[in-house]
């Protein structure tokens, strides 16, 4: 069983979470990796897309940090994650 480390912290975000199937949206609130956002972060976000998607839904990233954006992006999983 995977474990992920998506949690919420003070002050230190990267995205809004959001799950969306159809029109219905219901937000996830604020994800932060620690002190930096490395790849390991975009893979547990990849690894959260791959569950919600299992039951239907589609995870959307809102108000993204630029740091993780240029990172999701140098990756070339922009379009996967909504960014």
């Amino acid at each position: 069983m995977s474990s992920f480390r998506l949690v919420r912290l003070q002050g230190v975000s990267y995205a809004d979470l959001v799950l969306v199937r159809g029109e219905r949206e219901v937000s996830l609130g604020r994800a932060g990796a620690g002190e930096r956002c490395d790849l390991g972060f975009v893979d547990d976000l990849l690894q959260l897309q791959l569950v919600v998607r299992r039951f239907g839904w589609t995870l959307r990233l809102d108000d993204v940090a630029d740091e993780l954006r240029e990172l999701v992006d140098l990756v070339g999983l922009g379009d996967e994650l909504g960014t």
